[in-house]
């Protein structure tokens, strides 16, 4: 806009008369004068206070013109002027949205039934509303931090600032928080958690049955002790067995039940392995026992993992009876045995302690009587009671896969009736029991007859079959069983834990709900542990890359082994060699663990992987395929050598140290050029000079060549070795510079095993 002297604004012919008039009275629309006479009407939009024409370019008006159409009688626009008129800034007119809003404001309030929308804050009541249904964020036993702010409609970054301000440090969008820090944080933004989780009492029996409920059971005790006290060989003699004759290097590796009809009555015993390894199996033992029998060899005396078995006793709170076994010894000394107990807290009934102490013979049947008196007292006092009614309950000693039959699990029912075709859940492991096999004494279940009644077979097939082999014992299986009573059972999917409870459910339906929603209580911890690393895991994680690093896939007969085997290798530890367990199975080795531990090798150069297997075996064909890949295979059926194989294998990746030991010097005398090199002819100078030694070659007390040596001769004879002041012809291998006068160092590299 130019700021020539035409464009000064112009006054508006109406405003000094608009300025003098009052308004009429009742209409505020029209001006009028002092006497009353309408002199002009009053604007609804702004005053006008100017007018300034605009001059249009000479190019703008030509182009304007051309676009012209022309019109008849002064079309629209034809006669339009370009010019600007100036209003005070506090009456600028309104836009298109701000009138359509004045209609909107002005129709409502001729409809009083409607309400105008309003904007901006939301009234009180509007707040209270919302406060009461939608402040709240449904959590189910878990939440991710990024869902948790979704539902309340806050930034991720200001619900990570609070949950690091908790001290959950390196928490990202992705970690998972439990219901207890989701409350937490949702109060800091005024919301309230709803706990929504899944219930599994309600799929599962209600009625668990009191202590004072039901009828009398047998009692479960529990047999512990140190390796090689003979707790198997008193059991044995207990049931008129011979289990501990085939166990692998005499030593106990597997947790035995039995149920066993005494003197006494019916008593269920849980063997425990007394193995280092095996700290798991015997705590578990003390865990679902009501006596804990504590055996120690007199001549022996308390051991550390007899005292690691009087701990577990204790912290479980169990009535603790103690055998001294193997008193018929010369060297027995039960006042040594009593004192050692007496040190570790267990005071005997002769010295004026509660614990009784039996002193028995397992091998000639000593003392048993008067075991089994002590545990009907102990059992009587404790007044053992369950209830055979509603669905079973239990625990799961052991597991493991039978070529034949599939999983089999040995339980200990606790409660209820576990029949034939119940549908049981053990952890995420389900399925409907297809055999019940009793372990032990019966007791009062019947057999089933028609499970043990033998199959027809011809004459000629049965004949064949007798001259082959003895015929074995027919396994005893029942339609069902009560509380206090061990069996092996088939029909499950997988083989679970050990020591998880097992329940039976009405149906099927029932079961894959219940391992749907533990499977998924799996992952939720399993994100909640796994958050971001810390710079100093990171660092970790390079030094170990940098180490080699041992893939192991691990194979056990049983479930309960596999935990023993992971115990030992969690104890094997080496700042040069890192051991990583990628797989873990029950079962003897399959095609299908050779190409898991092939794809392990991918991962690095300095991955080596391997695969250990525990009472199992490898086929033939497997065997091949690892020797193929170069797969080590290590088997065992003892604990302590499957560790050191694992330890041997470790040791082959490391290189060995070697250490440098001088033998001699000899001196140059002579050269004499052949066809495979310069002949040195020597003299020993000091020490002597071996076939196999190394060669220095020095000048002046410099080194100028490192070699070996390829020929040793006197004369014409090849030698090992050449002593002090004799003469001989040295071939070196490497034959560079030499010269006459030069003295050739001899010297030997001993290496040294590395080791972890």
């Amino acid at each position: 806009m130019s700021s020539g002297s035409n464009d000064k604004p112009k006054p508006a012919d109406a405003a000094p008369e608009a300025d003098q008039a009052e308004p009429a009275p009742g209409n505020k629309r029209v001006i009028r004068d002092a006497e009353g006479v309408i002199v002009g009407a009053r604007s609804a939009g702004p005053k006008i206070l100017g007018v300034i024409d605009l001059k249009s370019s000479s190019k703008a008006k030509a182009k304007a013109k051309s676009k012209r159409t022309p019109a008849k009688g002064g079309g629209r626009g034809s006669g339009r002027k370009r010019e600007v008129k100036i209003a005070p800034a506090d009456e600028q007119p309104k836009g298109r949205a701000s009138a359509r809003k004045a209609r909107e404001v002005r129709s409502s309030r001729r409809m009083p039934g409607r309400r105008a929308a309003r904007r901006g804050k939301p009234s009180s009541a509007g707040t209270a509303e919302m406060s009461a249904e939608k402040k709240r964020v449904r959590v189910d036993e878990a939440i991710s931090i990024g869902e948790l702010a979704k539902q309340m409609g806050v930034k991720a970054p200001k619900v990570i600032r609070v949950v690091w301000g908790m001290g959950i440090r390196n928490a990202t969008v992705n970690a998972t928080i439990d219901v207890e820090t989701a409350e937490l944080v949702a109060a800091e933004f005024g919301y309230r958690v709803e706990d929504v989780s899944f219930d599994e009492a309600e799929l599962l029996d209600a009625e668990d049955g009191e202590a004072e409920v039901g009828e009398l059971r047998a009692p479960v005790i529990a047999v512990m002790g140190h390796v090689d006290h003979g707790k198997t060989t008193l059991l044995d003699r207990l049931r008129g067995a011979e289990v501990a004759a085939g166990e692998a290097g005499g030593i106990t590796q597997h947790v035995g039940a039995y149920r066993v009809r005494t003197s006494a009555g019916p008593v269920v015993f849980v063997d425990t392995p007394g193995h280092a390894a095996f700290t798991a199996m015997r705590e578990r033992g003390a865990q679902l026992t009501d006596i804990a029998v504590l055996v120690v060899a007199a001549d022996d005396g308390v051991m550390p993992t007899t005292v690691e078995a009087l701990r577990h006793a204790l912290a479980a709170e169990v009535p603790i009876l103690v055998a001294v076994n193997k008193c018929d010894l010369p060297a027995a000394d039960v006042a040594k045995v009593e004192r050692q107990l007496m040190e570790h807290g267990v005071l005997s009934e002769t010295h004026g302690g509660e614990t009784p102490i039996v002193q028995i013979s397992a091998k000639t049947g000593a003392g048993l009587d008067e075991l089994l008196d002590q545990l009907a007292i102990r059992a009587e006092l404790l007044e053992l009671r369950a209830s055979a009614e509603g669905r079973a309950t239990g625990l799961v000693l052991e597991s493991r896969i039978d070529r034949g039959r599939g999983v089999i699990s040995t339980l200990l029912v606790q409660g209820g009736t576990l029949s034939r075709g119940d549908v049981i859940v053990a952890g995420e492991s389900s399925g409907r029991v297809s055999a019940l096999m009793p372990l032990g004494d019966v007791g009062d279940d019947e057999p089933d007859a028609a499970a043990d009644k033998p199959k027809k077979k011809s004459k000629a097939k049965a004949k064949a079959k007798a001259k082959a082999k003895k015929p074995k014992k027919a396994m005893t299986t029942v339609q069902s069983t009560g509380p206090s009573t061990v069996v092996e059972i088939s029909g499950l999917d997988d083989p679970p834990p050990v020591g998880i409870a097992f329940n039976a459910v009405e149906d099927d339906k029932a079961a894959k709900q219940l391992v749907t929603h533990r499977r998924e209580q799996r992952r939720r911890r399993e994100g909640a542990r796994s958050g971001a690393p810390s710079f100093a895991d990171r660092l970790a994680a390079e030094r170990r890359a940098e180490l080699p690093t041992m893939a192991l896939v691990l194979r056990a007969d049983v479930q309960g082994s596999l935990e023993a085997v992971e115990q030992v290798i969690a104890e094997i530890r080496s700042e040069k060699v890192h051991t990583k367990i990628i797989s873990t199975g029950v079962g003897e080795i399959t095609e299908g663990d050779i190409k898991l531990a092939t794809t392990a090798r991918q991962a690095g150069h300095n991955v080596v992987p391997a695969i250990l297997g525990f009472g199992v075996k490898a086929g033939a064909k497997v065997t091949g395929l690892a020797d193929a890949d170069a797969i080590p295979i290590r088997c065992a059926k003892v604990i302590y050598e499957l560790g050191d194989q694992l330890e041997a294998l470790m040791i082959d990746q490391l290189e060995p140290s070697y250490v440098e030991h001088p033998l001699g010097k000899a001196e140059v005398r002579k050269l004499f050029p052949t066809s495979s090199g310069h002949v040195c002819g020597c003299r020993v100078l000091d020490g002597k000079i071996s076939r196999n030694a190394g060669i220095r070659v020095l000048r002046e007390g410099e080194l100028v060549a490192s070699t070996k040596l390829a020929s040793l001769r006197i004369v014409d004879r090849d030698v090992k070795e050449v002593g002090t002041d004799q003469e001989c012809g040295i071939l070196l291998a490497e034959h560079g510079d030499i010269r006459e006068g030069d003295v050739l160092q001899a010297f030997e590299l001993e290496a040294i095993p590395p080791s972890l």
